[in-house]
């Protein structure tokens, strides 16, 4: 399901600030971030990308603690390419923390991080604090992931020496993306289901309709 105009307009919008992102370290491939945050009225109220204003801040939190931060954020959208930290070393605090922290409503999020320690968990978080999270639509995340490639195979491919028994989810097929008319949860195999969520990190009834809805907004 594709989202919006609105939301994909702004969607858009983080992915042009991703690609101006700044690397920090020379011996590894950091990650391309971009991060839009909207009023409740729909207007932007901010823009930005990693490494925007310091060496090595995160997107978010240069959105909410740098530019924005006097500003009340409740009841904001945020639309960030890559799913939030949960994890920073001290005294950092991750991304999750500065986005619930903020009150922000709700949030869209590009790819999931493929490191083991934080893929699916970012997502989980705000879940349980109460924000809502929903997907960039399918096109978008393909164009993140071929941004982010190196920084994807860096955790993934085995000659790096980080690939987990569990791998994270890398996202649907080619025969995957191709739309299915009329499909209810039905139609899926609740094993697959399981197994689905297991790699995305979420906790989700199925059937119920949150399942249905993360289903349809990942494509």
């Amino acid at each position: 399901m594709p989202a919006n105009k609105t939301d994909r307009k702004f969607m858009e919008l983080a992915v042009e600030e991703m690609a101006k992102s700044r690397s920090e370290h020379m011996d590894k491939r950091d990650p391309l971030v971009g991060a839009v945050l909207v009023g409740p009225d729909q207007k932007l109220l901010g823009a930005t990308h990693r490494g925007d204003l310091r060496v090595g801040d995160h997107a978010e939190f240069t959105l909410i603690e740098r530019y924005l931060r006097d500003k009340n954020l409740e009841d904001t959208t945020l639309y960030v390419t890559l799913e939030p930290c949960t994890r920073r070393n001290p005294p950092k605090k991750p991304c999750a923390q500065h986005i619930v922290k903020a009150r922000i409503a709700r949030a869209f999020v590009g790819m999931t991080d493929p490191n083991p320690d934080i893929c699916g968990r970012g997502v989980q978080y705000l879940l349980n604090q109460g924000v809502e999270v929903d997907f960039f639509d399918v096109d978008l995340v393909g164009k993140i992931r071929e941004a982010n490639q190196d920084f994807i195979d860096y955790y993934e491919l085995p000659e790096t020496g980080r690939k987990t028994p569990t791998q994270p989810f890398e996202g649907p097929s080619r025969q995957e993306l191709e739309a299915v008319e009329r499909a209810t949860l039905e139609d899926f195999s609740h094993d697959a289901l399981d197994r689905y969520l297991t790699q995305r990190g979420l906790d989700i009834t199925v059937p119920s309709n949150e399942l249905w809805k993360v289903l349809a907004r990942s494509g």
